[in-house]
């Protein structure tokens, strides 16, 4: 996770700003792509910024279902070496080499969330509105309620800005470190996603909307569908969350043991974050340090490491 830390530290030199949680809605690219020519990824990102023929900025490309299944044919290898970036595997949880999570259902390649490279790694993020998924829109003459979310949004990552001007649409960072209102050292910013053992490397589509759908290890590369993204884990404000104690921890939390067969589970009923590691799990702060968390810490504590102005000083035991 330091890598992680670098790169982001390089990208704000660099841009001067944060890596945005993604460009824009669901099939555009997330934190992880756009951090790659930061993370020693520049071949990558150069790849994949190919497919935008009409602007060549990565913003003009739907990567869905549909575009990853049309890799295998038309980008011989290129599978393989997105599933191959070290840096966003846990030793602990997932061997080395190229890792693809497998299908688990459904031929639906319209759909933004699809199998892919893997990670164990999540932006953190954070709404003061139950709806915390809602704030993905990143262009503002948008009158989407989606895009309206942003004024309840309290997270460390935010989507990019657009900027279209002769029909050509390209992206900006929307905020700088001074978003993070707490204190780089005080900002928790990425963290180890729960993923239980059995869902290990299984992507489920949208359809059927139940428990393998929710909280699948799906692809990093784009933002997936609404409750159900793979590369964030997010909470809203007033309903913490605790941490999952281990890869036999089921998806959803036990105080809500229903969801497991209902068809349109809460999203708040789920576990955010854990680890594979015994007793811990790993955060991202934001000046690049990695703090070791014990499983037993309240999600209410988090929650304040989580927002980016509570304004409260708080430490963890």
């Amino acid at each position: 996770m330091k890598q992680h830390g670098l790169g982001i530290h390089n990208f704000h030199d660099t841009l001067n700003g944060l890596t945005p949680s993604l460009v824009n809605d669901y099939n555009s690219p997330t934190f992880f792509v756009l951090l790659f020519p930061f993370i020693e990824q520049q071949s990558l990102y150069t790849q994949l910024s190919a497919f935008d023929t009409s602007q060549g900025n990565i913003a003009g490309t739907a990567y869905n279902r549909a575009w990853w299944d049309g890799l295998a044919t038309g980008n011989p290898g290129l599978q393989e070496q997105l599933g191959s970036v070290p840096i966003y595997k846990c030793p602990t949880r997932r061997g080395g080499g190229s890792q693809l999570a497998e299908a688990l259902d459904g031929t639906d390649t319209g759909k933004a969330q699809f199998p892919g490279p893997v990670h164990d790694y999540a932006v953190i993020v954070v709404s003061v509105a139950s709806v915390w998924w809602e704030h993905q829109l990143a262009n503002p003459s948008s009158t989407a309620a989606a895009y309206q979310q942003l004024n309840n949004y309290e997270g460390p990552i935010r989507v990019s800005q657009l900027i279209t001007a002769s029909n050509n649409r390209t992206w900006t960072p929307r905020d700088t470190f001074a978003w993070w209102q707490d204190g780089i050292s005080n900002q928790m910013v990425l963290g180890e996603k729960h993923i239980p053992q059995n869902r290990l490397g299984k992507c489920g589509s949208n359809t059927p909307n139940n428990l393998q759908t929710y909280r699948a290890d799906c692809s990093f590369i784009s933002f997936g569908a609404a409750t159900r993204f793979s590369y964030a884990r997010g909470v809203a404000i007033g309903t913490p969350r605790n941490l999952a104690k281990g890869p036999d921890d089921p998806v959803f939390l036990p105080s809500d043991d229903s969801a497991s067969t209902s068809t349109t589970p809460s999203p708040q009923s789920q576990y955010a974050f854990g680890s594979w590691h015994p007793g811990m799990c790993h955060f991202l702060m934001g000046d690049g340090a990695v703090r070791a968390v014990t499983v037993t810490v309240p999600g209410s504590l988090l929650e304040k490491f989580f927002r980016v102005s509570d304004g409260e000083t708080v430490t963890l035991p």
